[in-house]
């Protein structure tokens, strides 16, 4: 039983960052869409290279 829960707790964290991973891509495409139509090209470079600047632009576009 130890084997099969450990196994079980594996897949669950698997699935999990899965799940994140792709939820964070769907935020880093949705915010690179926004800044194209805003035409702020120079804010897409910069979001690639601080993840500060990113988050700020996540609140002020408002992506979750």
């Amino acid at each position: 039983t130890l084997d099969r829960s450990s196994a079980a707790s594996d897949v669950y964290k698997r699935q999990g960052l899965k799940q994140g991973i792709e939820q964070g891509e769907g935020r880093i495409t949705e915010l690179m869409q926004k800044l194209l139509q805003d035409k702020r090209y120079t804010d897409m470079e910069k979001v690639i290279s601080d993840p500060r600047y990113c988050q700020k632009l996540y609140e002020e576009y408002h992506v979750l």
